[in-house]
């Protein structure tokens, strides 16, 4: 019980979420490498680039969402 007390009170908010973490080595500020790298991601490119590459993202899944459609109209094509 002991240490799960320690524990608790040791645990820091992630500098990238509100997630409540346990730091491994005194200069952790994050919960994980997920996270960091997205903090990273953001101070790098700012909130416009950040956007900008969602909505990159964005086209490229509706394009695979339209050919994905086209293999499927293909596949219920009747066969003769």
């Amino acid at each position: 019980m002991r240490d799960n007390a320690l524990s608790v009170a040791q645990q820091v908010k992630c500098l990238g979420c509100p997630t409540l973490f346990t730091k491994r080595r005194v200069h952790h500020v994050y919960c994980s490498d997920a996270c960091r790298f997205e903090a990273h991601r953001r101070k790098t490119l700012g909130p416009e680039g950040r956007m900008a590459e969602l909505e990159e993202q964005v086209k490229a899944l509706k394009s695979k969402v339209a050919d994905l459609e086209r293999r499927i109209t293909v596949l219920d094509e009747p066969v003769r």
